[in-house]
């Protein structure tokens, strides 16, 4: 009885033994996690500084060429320039402000006319078409310059729902896209060094804990923590080539595109070519145009000539009774020979002086 009471207590004793460590083993977890989660706030917090007090003591735009893909999420976005209701914008705006407007857009962009951006759909355009025409319809604009106005929205309308003209226009600005996405990574690649260094004399390896804490994958955070180590021991002389492709075109790439400054540059872009295209376009009319007039002249001189050739063979034709008639009489009217008339040769009178033959001279 006396031992069973004593393997009970044993038993017993093991289980709290096992209960208490197990508690303990909690309890440390539960401080890991309130550990992290204190760190992960502290980063947050440093990862806002830096977006907010770096730039202004350089005095320069923050630029977010190596800023990890988690971080983007948390930057708040800028406005696009169209993602403004066109209700905003032309609450303080008047009608002879808009028709100024209107008559001072790049003549050959349509989108321009109505103010919407490049991939509005076709109802965005009609449903624009409605509200600007509206304000600068000439019944209800006194403007002098309305019908012009009104005239220049209609058309750019017209060229909108045309599906070939639009599919020209939005092919220009896809082309437009792509020549300022390599001009981009040109600079990119060409500033990459100089705005590394900059970044870890500012915020030293606070990179490596952002990217530790807001990446997914640890991996690709020691592999920055890495790169910026060879830059530090001067081992790699270009960055560029050791940082991941995500890390260079990454989403901040696609919010790049959605701010105002690559908005304004395509627009700019789009001009250009837009310009180009409708320069090659007179120059090929006008080239046709000449060899049009000279095909035309060809034509003219081809149907002369076969107009001269054919009165010839006409007149040719009604005179040819007349030239049978005069050969015949010709015929019937020669000259005779006379029977029995003997005629003496000439005399050639012979010069000494002179090795030739020498003809006969008649003597009057």
């Amino acid at each position: 009885m006396g031992e069973t009471a004593v393997d009970g207590d044993l038993l017993l004793k093991s289980f709290f033994a096992e209960v208490s460590e197990v508690e303990r083993d909690n309890e440390v977890l539960r401080s890991l996690s309130l550990f992290l989660s204190l760190s992960l706030q502290f980063h947050l917090y440093i990862c806002v500084c830096m977006y907010l007090y770096v730039p202004l003591l350089r005095n320069k735009p923050f630029e977010f060429n190596l800023v990890p893909i988690k971080l983007m999420n948390l930057i708040p976005k800028r406005n696009d320039i169209f993602n403004v209701s066109i209700e905003q914008n032309l609450c303080h705006l008047s009608s002879n402000s808009i028709i100024r407007r209107i008559l001072s857009c790049f003549k050959l962009n349509p989108f321009e006319y109505l103010n919407l951006p490049f991939d509005a759909s076709p109802e965005d355009v009609k449903k624009q078409y409605r509200k600007l025409s509206l304000l600068v319809h000439p019944d209800k604009c006194k403007h002098p310059q309305a019908k012009e106005a009104f005239s220049a929205l209609a058309k750019a309308q017209q060229l909108l729902l045309d599906g070939q003209e639009r599919d020209y226009i939005i092919s220009q600005v896809n082309a437009a896209k792509d020549e300022l996405r390599v001009k981009r990574k040109k600079q990119l690649k060409k500033d990459t060094a100089s705005k590394i260094k900059s970044m870890v004399e500012e915020v030293s390896f606070c990179a490596l804990h952002i990217s530790i804490f807001f990446s997914s994958r640890v991996i690709e955070a020691v592999y920055c923590f890495w790169c910026i180590s060879l830059y530090q021991s001067s081992v790699c002389s270009d960055p560029l080539n050791l940082l991941p492709v995500y890390m260079i075109q990454g989403k901040y790439d696609q919010q790049y595109e959605r701010s105002e400054e690559f908005q304004q540059e395509l627009k700019l872009k789009v001009r250009e070519l837009l310009t180009e295209q409708e320069w090659r376009r007179r120059k090929m009319q006008m080239r046709i145009s000449e060899e049009e007039g000279r095909l035309k002249k060809d034509e003219e001189e081809q149907k002369e000539m076969w107009k001269r050739k054919r009165e010839h063979e006409e007149q040719w034709e009604g005179t040819r009774e007349q030239r049978v008639s005069s050969w015949r009489d010709f015929m019937k009217g020669g000259k005779k020979a006379k029977k029995g008339e003997i005629r003496p040769p000439k005399l050639k009178t012979e010069d000494p002086n002179k090795s030739y033959v020498q003809r006969p001279v008649k003597r009057g």
